[in-house]
């Protein structure tokens, strides 16, 4: 294989799984520890979806501002650039005493983030053989995962043993790191576009297969997402568990994704796309339909639904991934990840939004979780002519 014998393109994905992990963080973080920013900040804990929502929605609108022109510039100077201006701006969050001015700190980082999930994958695919991308693809995209089983429990201990500004001064020099690690062992690849104006970049941007391949992978999350904010209610108003098992139940969880995106690695060239598309989608049918059974006060029954449903979800998503990375030229590489990232943000804001919008009350039964379950299945089903059509 490919990627044991080359330790560049080891050493590039690991950096770039640092990367991800470190923007992932600066998007999960805030909501579990903004209970302990509250008294602090003098405001209410129910503001902490203002702060989420800030860095998610400016990071939309810098995705995409950035698919318009990121491709004309040294897309491997913007990245580290914006992981140090990302740090610097973290590390300042302690500083403040005011929850007005957090919230647009937030705004701002959300701006640079936006870039940087995008020229990241950029840069990604830019330095590694074609060969190898449905590896090094399947690495960077595990850092999701690694979130939620390392990265969400450490920073929770760290603000409950510590303080919640120890946190921030960790994730900001993470970030700072990053962007070291970038600028010293990624290799600067300037592509030749003098001759192309930014006319000529955008119109080749704009096409069916572009923004349909753009679409997909947030399509591919939006049904799974839908589910995300509703779980917990899920697990204690439907099932009767108790609060003690929710910790082990996420980790279960971000196990599954793992172990889906590993698995996706490996399958990926051994089957043809059209295959596993339809296969992946099959299994995450069948793991949202499991949910249906909602069999109370079993252990067993939540533990292997949400091991099932995150293994099958990153599963497709790292499938969909791999396959939607061959579609732009290689001059076109910044911009369709940056649409992407932008329209994978916009589908995660959409999903989290609609539990809210349903449940008015904020107390969950079967009633209002069935229709919103049969959303998630039929949500699941779009991709499918998508990923036809793009062919």
């Amino acid at each position: 294989m490919l990627i044991p014998q080359n330790n560049k393109i080891i050493v590039i994905a690991m950096i770039i799984f640092i990367v991800q992990f470190a923007n992932a963080l600066e998007y999960m973080m805030v909501n579990p520890i903004f209970p302990f920013m509250a008294s602090d900040l003098q405001t209410s804990v129910g503001y902490a979806g203002y702060v989420a929502s800030a860095y998610t929605v400016s990071s939309v609108i810098s995705g995409l501002f950035s698919f318009v022109f990121i491709d004309r510039f040294n897309k491997h100077r913007i990245l580290w650039g914006c992981l140090l201006f990302i740090g610097a701006l973290t590390l300042a969050v302690p500083f403040l005493q005011s929850f007005s001015y957090v919230l647009v700190i937030r705004l701002v980082t959300g701006l640079f983030g936006g870039i940087s999930l995008g020229v990241a994958m950029a840069v990604l695919l830019d330095t590694t053989p074609e060969s190898a991308r449905g590896k090094v693809i399947a690495i960077v995209l595990s850092a999701f995962p690694m979130v939620s089983i390392v990265g969400l429990p450490l920073m929770l201990w760290v603000t409950n043993a510590l303080s919640w500004h120890i946190t921030f001064y960790i994730l900001g020099m993470l970030c700072i790191i990053c962007g070291g690690l970038v600028y010293s062992f990624i290799p600067s690849m300037e592509l030749n576009l003098e001759i192309k104006s930014a006319h000529d970049l955008l119109k080749g941007l704009i096409n069916k297969k572009i923004l349909l391949g753009a679409a997909s992978t947030g399509l591919s999350n939006f049904g799974s997402l839908i589910l995300i904010p509703l779980l917990v209610l899920i697990f204690i108003d439907i099932l009767h568990l108790s609060t003690q098992h929710l910790p082990w139940l996420f980790f279960v969880g971000g196990l599954g994704a793992l172990l889906g995106a590993k698995f996706a690695s490996w399958v990926h060239d051994k089957f043809s796309t059209k295959t596993l598309a339809v296969w992946s989608t099959m299994i995450l049918m069948l793991s949202m339909a499991y949910l249906f059974l909602l069999i109370e006060n079993s252990l067993w029954f939540a533990y292997s639904f949400m091991f099932s449903m995150m293994f099958a979800a990153y599963l497709r998503l790292i499938l969909i991934s791999i396959w939607t990375a061959s579609i732009p030229k290689a001059e076109q590489r910044g911009g369709f990840n940056s649409l992407q990232s932008a329209l994978n943000n916009l589908f995660s804001s959409m999903a989290f939004m609609i539990p809210s919008m349903w449940l008015g009350s904020g107390i969950l039964d079967q009633n209002d979780l069935l229709p919103i379950l049969c959303l998630a299945v039929i949500v699941n089903l779009i991709v499918l002519p998508c990923l036809k059509a793009i062919k």
